[in-house]
């Protein structure tokens, strides 16, 4: 069984990809692993291991590293009009790699637009366990950069993911574009409002600033209550590497 375990350890723990988590199931139930770069990896339980106890072990031997930044208020941009906004998704750097991962191409474009003095934030979609394993999804999270714009019927938000769609997207378009089922997805506030809760619904929102880098981030801001309010240099440099084959 530890054998089975330090070679699960080896095979995902390479370029930047760990386990963040591991779903047991039911008894008939294949074995989820999260792994870091959002995909979902299955893992047949009379293949791999059976015994609870150590499956616990595993999963408390994930090291999650801790950022330590003062706390304080974001402000976000508000941009004028809708041209705006058109303006800033088509300047998005669009070069990248077909197997990159979603938090590298938001986090360079979200990057680059504050360069250009926007203050953008991030959208997280978060798809439950329930919905993983009725629709053998691939995935476990997904995030895109969005902005919000002054209209004539109030503040408005759109997703500038520009991977997945022509334009900026209305909430409800965009995940749309990942949820089998049409299902509304609830914007919560806090990281343990979708993990302790996998049955509840297919999906889950979570808004934060451009500085948050992967979901680890949400929930260590929940734990302790700090938030995030800098680049990290190394962070911004893996992106750049695995989002767009670009060193900096």
């Amino acid at each position: 069984m530890l054998t089975i375990i330090l070679i699960l350890i080896t095979h995902f723990s390479f370029a930047n990809v760990k386990i963040e988590d591991i779903d047991i199931g039911n008894q008939n139930e294949p074995v989820l692993l999260f792994l870091t770069n959002g995909k979902v990896k299955t893992i047949d339980k009379s293949t791999a291991f059976k015994d609870k106890d150590v499956i616990q072990f595993f999963k408390n031997g994930i090291q999650k590293k801790a950022f330590y930044f003062k706390e304080d208020h974001y402000y976000k941009s508000i941009l004028e009009n809708y041209d705006q906004v058109e303006n800033l998704f088509h300047s998005a750097r669009r070069e990248y790699k077909e197997e990159s991962q979603c938090y590298h191409r938001a986090h360079v474009w979200a990057y680059e637009w504050r360069k250009m003095g926007v203050y953008s934030t991030k959208t997280w979609l978060f798809f439950s366990k329930k919905y993983i394993r009725e629709h053998n999804f691939q995935w476990w999270f997904h995030v895109a950069p969005s902005v919000h714009v002054k209209t004539q019927d109030g503040l408005k938000e759109r997703i500038l993911d520009v991977k997945y769609g022509k334009s900026p997207q209305k909430l409800k378009d965009w995940t749309n574009i990942f949820i089998r089922d049409g299902s509304d997805c609830p914007i919560v506030e806090k990281y343990t409002d979708q993990a302790d809760f996998p049955e509840s619904n297919s999906c889950y929102i979570i808004k934060s600033s451009m500085y948050y880098f992967q979901p680890y981030e949400l929930e260590l801001h929940e734990i302790n209550n700090i938030t995030k309010t800098l680049w990290v240099k190394e962070e911004v440099q893996i992106s750049y590497k695995d989002g767009f084959d670009i060193l900096l």
